[in-house]
């Protein structure tokens, strides 16, 4: 939800966007895979200026507060829609914070896996970046890359052009660009950054906005399963007069509406400094959330839902594949718990308490 005036004034030019530009059957993203960079759209959210919302804390003066820019990847999930929002407005913030300017464009970043590593090498007054980095997102649409580099045990941050890379395209499970991306390129000064911690903000920021992209298509599931139901007739009434039914929908409404929660509060809370366990605890609950909501929306809609005419499968297909981006329930239940551990005079409660 937005917190401001003008984020307000934001999310409703968003949505009228959605409404009046976006067209799935057009672009094939509510039955065909792989689902197609929508250019128009792209060039429609350029221009409005939603692409670059999302700016550090010390250039917040300059942009509209973090958690009604980052609503905007909540709005563009629920339609569904085939763009690189969030990793843009992710690119640009990370490219900001550590005094680098990103090109204009679609950008996306790597490596999206906490064990791969990119690698800097000093090239006289330049840098050479070399590596590969896999299941990078939207990267064979993308105009360039923000990525993360080590230089002598050091985090770098540097802004890659396009030209500098050779993509090798591959799919996710929702037909999704991930792709292989081959580093190998000569950056002048101005495109390299030390930023210390810049590999685990960009892991948390990755998991942030896949965690609100999700409860955006949790709502948009939501929306499909109610209007479904009430047509759907079986035995002569509405599958909606039948208890399993009913049970069904409100397990879908209660996992997004603890799903919407737990981002909410991390983007209520995103301008303090420690904001990981947040990141972490609404990064677990929106993948628990997206695996209990997937079934039960395929349980009331049937066979119907995984017909190549029908977008519900697109929609449950991107939860799975969204869960396990930037770390999955797993990797981020260890963090919360090492993070736990490492302080026992502090007890359960006032862990959750205070440092969530």
């Amino acid at each position: 939800m937005s917190t401001s005036e003008i984020g307000i004034l934001v999310a409703n030019t968003a949505e009228q966007i959605m409404s009046r530009d976006y067209q799935p059957g057009q672009s094939g993203t509510d039955a065909s895979f792989p689902a197609p960079f929508d250019e128009k759209l792209w060039a429609v959210l350029e221009e409005a200026g939603l692409t670059a919302a999302l700016e550090p804390a010390a250039n917040a003066d300059l942009g509209i507060p973090a958690a009604d820019a980052l609503a905007l990847v909540r709005i563009v999930a629920r339609h569904g829609a085939p763009v690189p929002l969030a990793e843009t407005l992710v690119a640009n913030w990370l490219a900001k914070d550590a005094g680098l300017e990103a090109p204009s464009g679609p950008l996306t970043l790597a490596p999206n896996h906490r064990l791969e590593r990119l690698e800097l090498v000093q090239d006289g007054q330049n840098w050479r970046i070399t590596g590969t980095a896999r299941h990078v997102p939207f990267a064979r649409d993308a105009a360039g890359f923000v990525i993360v580099a080590d230089h002598d045990g050091q985090d770098y941050v540097a802004v890659v052009d396009a030209s500098g890379v050779t993509v090798t395209p591959k799919d996710n499970v929702a037909g999704e660009a991930r792709d292989t991306v081959v580093f190998s390129a000569s950056l002048t000064q101005d495109a390299v950054a030390r930023h210390d911690g810049a590999r685990n903000q960009l892991h948390e920021m990755g998991a942030l906005v896949r965690a609100v992209q999700m409860s955006g298509a949790m709502e948009a599931i939501l929306d499909m399963t109610m209007e479904y139901a009430p047509q759907r007739v079986q035995f002569g009434k509405p599958i909606t007069k039948f208890q399993a039914v009913q049970n069904n929908i409100a397990a879908i409404m209660s996992q997004m509406s603890a799903a919407r929660a737990s981002v909410e509060y991390v983007l209520a809370t995103f301008e303090r400094g420690d904001r990981g366990n947040a990141i972490a605890a609404a990064k677990i609950r929106t993948g628990e959330a997206a695996t209990i909501v997937s079934r039960q929306a395929h349980q009331v809609q049937g066979a119907i839902g995984f017909t190549q005419d029908y977008a519900l499968h697109t929609l449950t297909r991107r939860l799975w594949a969204w869960s396990d981006e930037f770390g999955n329930e797993t990797e981020w239940m260890h963090r919360l718990g090492s993070a736990l551990f490492a302080r026992p005079d502090q007890g359960l409660w006032a862990f959750i308490t205070e440092d969530i």
